[in-house]
C-alpha cells in the first residue's frame, strides 16, 4: 500500500469516526431531553398529589388565598412537634438510602 492509500485510508477513517461521534453527541443530547421530561412529569405528579393531600385538610380550600394558606403553613411548620416529627423521618430515609447506596 503506497503512502497516499494510507493517507487516504486514514483521511475515511477519521470522516467515520467524525460521523460516528455526531450520532452519539446527538444520541445523549436525546436520553438527555428525555431525562429532563421524566423529572418534570414526576414532579408535576408529586405537586399535584401533595396539593391535593393539603386541600383535604383545608376546610373550603377555595375560599383561602395564597398568602392565607402560606401563613397556615409557616404556623404549621413552626410547631415544635412538626420540627422534630420532620427531622426524624428525614434522618429516617437518610440513614435508609446510605445503607442501600453501594459505596464505590
Amino acid at each position: 500500500m503506497t503512502l497516499e492509500q494510507k493517507l487516504q485510508e486514514f483521511d475515511r477513517e477519521i470522516l467515520s469516526t467524525k460521523q460516528a461521534l455526531r450520532f452519539y453527541e446527538q444520541k445523549e443530547k436525546i436520553v438527555q431531553s428525555e431525562i429532563k421530561r421524566l423529572m418534570r412529569k414526576e414532579r408535576t405528579h408529586r405537586l399535584c398529589v401533595r396539593g391535593g393531600m393539603l386541600e383535604h385538610f383545608l376546610r373550603e380550600p377555595e375560599l383561602l388565598s395564597d398568602d392565607q394558606v402560606q401563613e397556615l403553613l409557616t404556623l404549621a411548620f413552626r410547631q415544635e412537634a412538626v420540627v422534630l416529627k420532620l427531622s426524624r423521618m428525614l434522618a429516617v430515609v437518610k440513614e435508609r438510602d446510605r445503607r442501600t447506596i453501594p459505596e464505590g
